[in-house]
């Protein structure tokens, strides 16, 4: 009995056809990079609101805020890897980056709504150490 070898021959020819407007991989890992760099950064910006609004909570209610954060955030999180699931098997990667790159931009408006006291006297540099050192004491 001989072995049917010919599916195994068309399998050895195949070849993937990458696009011609297809990114480099050099192009694909600079957008990684500026993607993570900029995940990171409003990261550790949203981490620093949280913070500063949390130090005007009551003793009372202090950490319901970052609670709270940490909640939406994991909500949110737990929401969006279907979905993106979802856009990336039907729309492919150019969907899901698009709306990775979209949907920040939708949060723009919210900044007005961010209280802030205008024209506040600005701390000696000594200061402003010696507070972020008793805040990292107190923990």
């Amino acid at each position: 009995g001989g072995r049917d070898n010919s599916n195994e021959e068309n399998q050895d020819n195949e070849f993937t056809t990458v696009p011609e407007d297809a990114p480099s991989i050099p192009m694909l890992a600079v957008s990684f990079l500026f993607f993570g760099s900029g995940m990171w950064l409003a990261d550790v910006m949203a981490d620093a609101l949280v913070a500063e609004k949390a130090k005007l909570e009551p003793p009372e209610r202090r950490g319901a805020i970052q609670s709270t954060c940490y909640s939406y955030r994991f909500f949110g999180v737990m929401c969006a890897v279907p979905v993106s699931t979802y856009l990336y098997t039907a729309g492919g990667p150019c969907t899901v980056i698009f709306l990775l790159a979209l949907f920040p931009l939708c949060t723009i408006p919210a900044i007005y709504a961010l209280g802030e006291i205008p024209h506040q006297p600005i701390k000696s540099t000594r200061d402003q150490c010696q507070e972020i050192w008793n805040t990292v004491c107190s923990r």
